[in-house]
């Protein structure tokens, strides 16, 4: 399994949403951010690059038997499905539900499966 080592396959990037450069830091694991837009959005900035990021997803052990994704994410399903009505649940007690929600991923969408 390809592992990550190096900044140089790091991106620096805009907001997904709006397109704007100017963001402040949220959270960090470095070399990693998650920042927030001035729009609201949350995304991570500096990111891996696409090159980079499906060496990962192509890899078939990624969703089996890795150190760096899942040990066996088919065999989650149910409890990551369970997980997921409850992160549901909990936004529709706040109100934050009733929008549009896209899963953004490259695993088996039991989020909204």
């Amino acid at each position: 399994m390809h592992r990550f080592e190096s900044n140089d396959n790091l991106e620096d990037c805009v907001c997904p949403l709006c397109g704007q450069q100017s963001y402040s830091v949220y959270m960090e694991f470095s070399p990693f951010r998650i920042v927030r837009c001035k729009c609201g959005m949350y995304f991570e900035n500096p990111r891996l690059t696409e090159s980079e990021t499906l060496k990962f997803y192509q890899n078939e052990s990624y969703y089996s038997d890795s150190e760096v994704g899942y040990q066996n994410y088919a065999a989650q399903e149910s409890t990551l499905c369970l997980t997921f009505r409850k992160l549901m649940k909990n936004l529709e007690e706040r109100r934050y539900t009733g929008g549009v929600l896209l899963e953004v991923g490259c695993g088996y969408v039991f989020l909204l499966g």
